[in-house]
């Protein structure tokens, strides 16, 4: 599934990424908004509109990869797993909110030890925050 992402090329409103998921057969779900930063409206179109995404499909698990996506997948109160990919190397930029989000989540993928260590530190369960070797 692709949601709206980071696969518009300046400039344009082309989509790299949704014309070759289409090109192998996955039918993209493109109107969302998934706001990088949250906005009280569109925020609450997306948590709608997710849970009948996740409703009417057959999906295993929800991965987001910025705060706000975490916020709307655990607002949107589903019944399947969400994980969340944190590509920040220094525990002190992640926010608040963003922990609180991220604490419900299944699993934590980070690709710095240090993070690693600062989660669990902060309350994480050990099988909770995986950290992949970028290598």
């Amino acid at each position: 599934m692709v949601f709206r992402s980071s696969g518009y090329t300046k400039g344009t409103r082309t989509s790299h990424l949704v014309e070759r998921a289409v090109r192998f057969g996955i039918e993209p779900v493109t109107d969302l908004w998934l706001s990088k930063h949250s906005s009280f409206w569109r925020d609450r179109s997306d948590r709608a509109k997710l849970r009948q995404v996740v409703a009417d499909g057959k999906f295993d698990l929800v991965h987001s990869h910025l705060p706000n996506d975490m916020r709307l997948a655990r607002g949107a109160r589903l019944r399947i797993p969400i994980v969340r990919t944190l590509y920040d190397n220094e525990p002190r930029r992640t926010g608040a909110a963003d922990l609180r989000a991220m604490r419900d989540a299944e699993a934590v993928f980070v690709f710095s030890r240090g993070m690693r260590r600062a989660l669990l530190e902060r309350g994480f369960r050990d099988a909770q925050v995986v950290h992949v070797d970028s290598a």
